[in-house]
């Protein structure tokens, strides 16, 4: 292996792999005082007459010259070629799929189809990578939420930056392409019959009779992870602090346009902090016996959008990140959490999930076929 000398420099300026060269702070601070040292000893050297003074002060600089290049100055090895693995799905064993993808293996190729990856992925440095292995390392990072240079190297292959536009491309894709369905799909849940099987199940899992039909099929909450806290909420710290645009947060009106004209109309539950209106309402603010239990029945069941919350966590890693999710200050960030949602419904379509149990519901075998095309039943 082969060394060559470097002027060594801070380690922003290096590469990651490079950053081992870097000079450490207390040498900065000892090259920043050795470079004043010199400066002054120049100016003195300039400005004398005495021959034997010069001497001394030519020696001194010398010496100073060389202190400050033996801490500039340091070998380079050549750094070995990153290894390509070249990962496919197939690569990896039943067991590591479920620990390192949260999904089974058969699940994965299914779920690699309906995402509709390309062949090849070209990334903004003109590099390519399989969509299959884009694949991978994204789902990969985005449930353990490891270090890419760590991800790179005892995984994957390649080196960080191909893992962080490989987790780029894998984020901007399921979000351009399938964000609607966590942003605008109420229809879709509505004509497949949802809001009517949902109302359903709260109600007899409240123990309600057969005959008192509930018009509950949602849960809201206002409390949401703090790494993904959008819209209405403060903008900054401190009283009177700026707000987020209100309407972020305003999809439940949508409820009201969906079923205008129907006799049917499904309401939200929320906690205490909403109002009881025409498609959100709360809980009941009368202490009569046949309310308060009503309410006592209904605080079981809505603890169930609090699992929500929970799951996705647990699943995916990288949302619990508060250093990495600084959301509204990055495009990519910002599309993080919805991505994992995204996810997370495909998981709950598959394997079901806490409120499935809670509830008893029994999910399609076809349903995220249905759920990504937007096929009915």
């Amino acid at each position: 292996m082969k060394s060559k000398l470097l002027f060594r420099r801070n380690a922003k300026h290096l590469s990651l792999r490079k950053r081992y060269l870097s000079l450490s702070s207390i040498e900065q601070v000892r090259l920043k005082r050795l470079k004043q040292f010199i400066l002054v000893l120049f100016c003195k050297i300039d400005h004398t007459e005495d021959k034997s003074e010069l001497e001394d002060l030519n020696d001194m600089l010398e010496a100073a010259i060389m202190k400050y290049l033996f801490v500039k100055i340091g070998d380079e090895d050549d750094l070995e070629k990153c290894e390509r693995y070249d990962r496919t799905i197939e690569s990896f064993s039943p067991s590591d799929c479920k620990i390192f993808f949260e999904f089974k293996k058969g699940d994965l190729m299914r779920l690699f189809r309906l995402f509709n990856f390309p062949d090849v992925c070209r990334f903004d440095n003109k590099s390519v990578m399989p969509g299959e292995e884009v694949f991978l390392r994204g789902l990969y990072e985005i449930v353990t939420g490891e270090n890419k240079h760590s991800i790179a190297r005892n995984v994957f292959g390649r080196d960080w930056s191909a893992q962080s536009r490989a987790y780029k491309y894998f984020i901007t894709h399921i979000y351009d392409n399938f964000k609607d369905l966590v942003m605008d799909n109420l229809h879709w849940w509505y004509r497949n019959g949802f809001f009517a099987s949902s109302a359903e199940a709260i109600g007899r899992k409240m123990g309600l009779c057969p005959d008192d039909k509930n018009m509950i099929a949602h849960f809201i909450d206002c409390n949401c992870l703090e790494t993904c806290r959008v819209g209405g909420g403060p903008a900054e710290d401190g009283c009177n602090s700026a707000r987020w645009d209100p309407l972020v947060q305003r999809a439940f009106y949508r409820m009201a346009e969906l079923q205008e004209g129907n006799e049917d109309q499904y309401m939200t539950f929320g906690d205490s902090a909403y109002k009881r209106r025409s498609h959100i309402t709360s809980y009941y603010a009368e202490v009569e016996e046949g309310l308060a239990r009503w309410n006592r029945r209904m605080k079981r069941v809505r603890i169930s959008i609090e699992w929500n919350y929970g799951t996705t966590a647990a699943m995916f890693k990288y949302v619990c990140n508060k250093r990495k999710l600084k959301v509204l200050q990055s495009n990519t960030v910002s599309k993080v959490y919805t991505v994992a949602t995204i996810l997370r419904n495909l998981h709950i379509g598959l394997y079901g999930c806490q409120t499935s149990n809670y509830f008893d519901l029994d999910i399609p075998n076809n349903f995220i076929e249905k759920y990504l095309l937007q096929e009915d039943f």
